[in-house]
């Protein structure tokens, strides 16, 4: 299958998973990840990524240059657009969640017999919120 990641989007406070997508690290997912993203919202909350170009182009795309949008490269927190709180951003719950979905997901262990090596594979796991079940 090659380069294929999880793309996921966490609200902060409740860990609610809004909104993942299966695909590669590039422009293409990262817009189509943003739309479904968008779909699912009300009103336009805080970003905060690390630092791949391709969220900062789908999310000007999907939601508009004045995006409240921070970026956290190194423990650098840089205000990108918008007027983000920069007490309110971080990544390491995002970090953790997908630690913990590594983890406990034997699908994701690499030396395991059941890695998956197939998008249809990844597509079908059993995440706590189904795509089709979010709001």
């Amino acid at each position: 299958m090659g380069d294929l990641w999880t793309w996921t989007a966490l609200d902060p406070d409740t860990k609610f998973l809004v909104s993942y997508l299966c695909g590669p690290r590039n422009a293409r997912t990262a817009l189509a990840f943003m739309m479904d993203l968008k779909r699912r919202l009300d009103g336009v909350p805080h970003f905060t990524s690390d630092g791949l170009i391709s969220y900062e182009e789908a999310l000007y795309r999907v939601f508009g240059k004045d995006v409240p949008y921070m970026r956290i490269v190194f423990d650098k927190k840089t205000v990108i657009s918008g007027y983000p709180d920069p007490a309110e951003a971080g990544t390491s719950f995002i970090e953790r969640w997908n630690l913990t979905l590594r983890q406990q997901n034997a699908r994701y262990q690499r030396k395991t017999l059941a890695f998956s090596k197939s998008l249809e594979q990844h597509l079908n796991l059993d995440y706590s919120v189904r795509r089709d079940k979010a709001h």
